[in-house]
C-alpha cells in the first residue's frame, strides 16, 4: 500500500470512532506528562536524578508496549478503555522490557560508538585547554576547540543517520510480539529484521509524512496530538499488517513455484524413460548381468572348498 492509501485506510477507519483513540491517548500523554514532572523535579537532586531517569525508563516502555496493542485493536474494530494502554502494558512487563532489551543488544555496537565519539571529544578539548595553558596561546586552544567540534558533530550526525537505519529494522517488533505471545521477544525482534528488509525507506517515509501534522501541533500547546497519535498509531498498524499479508503472499507463492518445478521435473523424468525404453531397459539389462556375475563367482569360490572349508589343491 501506498503512504496516500493508509492514510485514507487510517481516516476511513476512525471516521465516527474518534472517542476511545482521543480519550486513550489523552490518559496516556496525563501519564507520561506526569511521569515526566516528576522526573524533572528529582532532576536537579544529585544521584537521584540518575534513579529518576531509570525509573522513566522502566515505566515509558511498558506503557508504550501496551499503547501500540491498544491501537491494534482498535485498527481491528475490538472496544478499548482509556487505561488500557496502562493496565496491558504492566501486565505484559516482563515481555515488553524483552523485547527493548533485545533491541538494545542488536544496537549495542552503536551505543558503544555513540559513547566513545563522546569520550574522544572531551579528552580532545581538555588536551587543547591543558596545551594552550602550557605554551600560554589562547588561538591553539579556539583553533583546536574549532576543528574538535566540527569533526566532533560531523562524526555524530553520521552516526545518527546510520543508527536510524540500524534501528528501522526493529520498528515492528511490537506488533510481532503482541500478535504472536508464543514468540519468544529475541525471535519477535529477528521477525522484524527480516520484514524490514528492503522496506526501511517505505517505512520511514510513512514516519517522515506526519512530520506537518507534528510542527503543527506545536502552534497548539500539544493539544493537537489527542488526535495526531491515534492517526499516527493506526496508520502504522495498517502498515504493519500490510507487509506481513505482503510477505505471507511471496512465501505462498514461492511453495507454489518449488511445488511446480518438482512436479515438471518429475513429468519431464517420466517423458524421457517414455522416449528412450530402450535405454531404461538395457541399463536394467545391464544390472542383471553384473548380479549374475558375482552370483557365478561366488559359486566357484564354494566349490575350491572342501567339507572343512580347506582349499581344494
Amino acid at each position: 500500500m501506498s503512504i496516500t492509501e493508509i492514510k485514507k485506510s487510517t481516516l476511513k477507519i476512525l471516521n465516527g470512532r474518534w472517542e476511545s483513540p482521543v480519550l486513550l491517548t489523552l490518559v496516556y500523554m496525563a501519564i507520561m506528562f506526569g511521569v515526566g514532572l516528576v522526573y524533572w523535579l528529582l532532576s536537579f537532586i544529585p544521584l537521584i536524578n540518575i534513579a529518576a531517569y531509570a525509573g522513566v525508563i522502566a515505566i515509558s516502555t511498558p506503557i508504550a508496549f501496551g499503547l501500540t496493542a491498544c491501537f491494534m485493536q482498535i485498527k481491528r474494530g475490538k472496544d478499548t478503555e482509556c487505561i488500557d494502554s496502562f493496565k496491558i502494558g504492566f501486565s505484559n512487563f516482563k515481555r515488553a522490557w524483552f523485547v527493548y532489551g533485545n533491541i538494545l543488544k542488536k544496537m549495542l555496537v552503536y551505543i558503544i560508538l555513540y559513547f566513545v565519539l563522546i569520550i574522544v571529544f572531551v579528552i580532545g578539548t581538555m588536551g587543547s585547554a591543558v596545551a594552550a595553558a602550557i605554551f600560554n596561546y589562547d588561538e591553539i586552544f579556539l583553533i583546536s576547540s574549532c576543528i574538535f567540534s566540527i569533526v566532533f558533530y560531523a562524526l555524530i550526525i553520521a552516526w545518527m543517520v546510520f543508527a536510524i537505519m540500524k534501528g528501522l529494522y526493529y520498528s515492528l517488533s511490537n506488533y510481532i510480539a503482541i500478535d504472536n505471545p508464543e514468540m519468544t521477544a529475541k525471535e519477535a525482534v529477528e521477525k522484524s529484521e527480516v520484514l524490514m528488509e528492503g522496506h526501511r525507506g517505505e517505512f520511514f517515509l510513512l514516519s517522515l509524512s506526519f512530520i506537518g501534522w507534528w510542527i503543527l501541533s506545536l502552534f497548539t500547546l500539544g493539544i493537537g496530538l489527542i488526535w495526531l497519535i491515534p492517526y499516527v498509531q493506526v496508520s502504522l498498524v495498517i502498515y504493519y499488517e500490510s507487509l506481513i499479508n505482503k510477505k505471507d503472499s511471496y512465501s505462498e507463492k514461492e511453495i507454489q513455484y518449488t511445488k511446480v518445478e518438482q512436479i515438471e521435473e518429475k513429468t519431464s523424468s517420466e517423458e524421457v524413460q517414455e522416449e528412450n525404453p530402450e535405454s531404461s531397459a538395457s541399463e536394467d539389462n545391464s544390472k542383471s548381468e553384473e548380479i549374475t556375475e558375482v552370483n557365478e563367482a561366488e559359486v566357484e569360490k564354494d566349490n575350491l572348498l572342501d567339507d572343512n572349508g580347506d582349499i581344494i589343491k
